[in-house]
């Protein structure tokens, strides 16, 4: 079963067209040029269906391994480094790479830093990013067969993540910034 997921992932890593824009076991993002499905709205930033995102994707296999008591202290430190780490290049990358005409958002989600609890500033906002909550353009039907698959890619790539866990437990946060702050900050002077 975990090798015809981990096929599977692959599959969509290469029909998706994502950029490996770093040869490096501590980098832990990739990039796509996406088109939008449909009218969005990120800030101040609205996004007509048909113009291109750049999305951001966690690089499955570059993930630390979480220890078997589940997320500790340590594991989430070493991610966020990763994660952090990871900005510079891809921004460096964009600015030699990409034609950004008309790309308005660099954008991402994740099931790694759901949305706190409690009111304040998270890692990801620090560093820049907006957070709400993730929620698919379909719907609940949508929401469940994103949740369905990423739930067996982390038991496929992380299998002590999901312990405990059922799929309904999984809840996915979107980031995004807006390209040109994005590229002002991470990107070469």
């Amino acid at each position: 079963m975990r090798r015809l997921i981990l096929t599977f992932d692959r599959w969509m890593v290469r029909s998706a067209g994502m950029i490996t824009f770093r040869e490096d076991p501590d980098c832990l993002l990739r990039l796509e040029v996406q088109i939008a499905p449909r009218d969005l709205k990120y800030g101040r930033e609205s996004i007509r269906k048909g113009e291109k995102i750049l999305a951001f994707h966690v690089w499955n296999e570059h993930l630390p391994p979480l220890p078997q008591t589940g997320a500790d202290p340590g594991w989430a430190f070493a991610t966020y480094r990763l994660f952090a780490g990871s900005l510079k290049p891809m921004a460096e990358y964009i600015q030699k790479n990409i034609d950004p005409t008309g790309i308005k958002v660099v954008r991402g989600k994740t099931a790694l830093l759901p949305l706190p609890e409690n009111p304040g500033r998270t890692p990801l906002q620090s560093l820049g990013f907006s957070v709400r909550p993730y929620t698919s353009p379909l719907g609940k039907f949508g929401n469940f067969w994103e949740h369905f698959y990423l739930y067996w890619l982390i038991w496929a790539f992380n299998p002590g993540s999901v312990r405990g866990r059922s799929l309904f437990d999984i809840s996915m946060t979107e980031i995004w910034m807006p390209l040109q702050d994005f590229l002002t900050r991470y990107g070469s002077k």
